[in-house]
């Protein structure tokens, strides 16, 4: 909506001779001394950043507030961000590792291949989990008070990436292990493109969250699709296959650049190991992504003036 606000004259009447006639009733709109106008604004289009850099501190309060819940009364608090992906490649070290590792000489240790790329998938998975069931579960905020509904599930996006920092951590332990004992491990000056190929990565859960959770708000039956799906869409990405090729085949793999999370995993591997980084994949990659931060916020903004009302 489109607030304006215009001042009113509240100064009595004065006749010519200079003396002060009796008062009239006041009109309404003169008892304040200013005058607030709502018009309705247009249903389509893409979000207001002004409108949010002003609830900005609303943004943090949900972050932090999403963060303490999750870790409230538990022993282990953060660290349950590590033993996530920590547990999936040990999980897959174990019965999958002698089948899929790469054997030739100076290959990437698996057990570093998978944590690398389960670490971003993981928080892939739980940004869009999170986030699509986070309208209804804010019923109480959304009924009673105006804010822009959006930063519900950027809140929940954004404590995703408070467990991607305290997983990297890790990450760059084990790298410093691996390279300790000897195996081929190197860092670049590609390591450097890693925060950019996060952000890209952050785009897409934003886009597919804000569209999930706009959907669940109208037909509940996204709660239940939404981590089915996830679960089937972990073995399209590149998270524990070293070679694709060989996996899938050529038409599997020219169908896997259509994931965007499988050239965003690809590249941030390569740029933290010191590999060739697959532009094809990456250019691909960041175009579905933009396609889909964009249909999520529009499509978020069109129908979030009904959520009051059917949440």
């Amino acid at each position: 909506m489109t607030i304006s606000t215009t001042p009113t004259s509240s100064a009595p009447p004065t006749r010519s001779d200079g003396a002060k006639s009796s008062p009239t009733p006041p009109r309404l709109h003169d008892e304040e001394p200013w005058l607030t106008v709502i018009e309705p604004r247009s249903s389509w289009g893409f979000v207001d950043v002004r409108e949010l850099w002003r609830y900005r501190e609303l943004l943090g309060f949900l972050i932090w507030r999403d963060v303490k819940v999750r870790y409230k009364q538990t022993v282990l608090g953060a660290a349950w961000a590590i033993l996530q992906p920590l547990a999936t490649m040990l999980v897959f070290t174990l019965f999958l590792g002698d089948a899929v590792r790469d054997k030739a000489p100076g290959a990437v240790p698996y057990p570093l291949f998978v944590f690398c790329g389960m670490l971003l998938w993981t928080s892939f998975a739980n940004a869009i989990t999170g986030a699509s069931n986070s309208v209804v579960a804010s019923q109480q905020m959304v009924t009673k008070v105006y804010f822009p509904r959006v930063l519900i599930p950027l809140g929940a996006i954004g404590t995703v990436i408070v467990d991607l920092a305290v997983g990297s951590v890790m990450l760059f332990l084990l790298m410093l292990g691996y390279a300790l004992a000897g195996y081929p491990v190197s860092v670049g000056w590609t390591v450097l493109l890693s925060p950019f190929l996060v952000l890209a990565l952050g785009m897409a859960a934003t886009g597919l969250g804000t569209l999930l959770s706009a959907l669940t708000v109208s037909y509940r039956d996204f709660r239940h699709v939404v981590p089915f799906v996830v679960q089937l869409w972990l073995f399209a990405t590149p998270s524990i296959f070293v070679q694709e090729t060989v996996m899938f085949g050529p038409r599997g793999q020219m169908a896997l650049r259509l994931n965007p999370v499988h050239g965003l995993i690809v590249n941030f591997r390569a740029a933290l190991l010191n590999q060739t980084m697959d532009l094809p994949a990456l250019g691909t990659a960041l175009l579905i992504s933009a396609i889909l931060l964009a249909v999520g916020c529009v499509y978020f903004r069109r129908v979030e003036r009904d959520f009051a009302d059917i949440i």
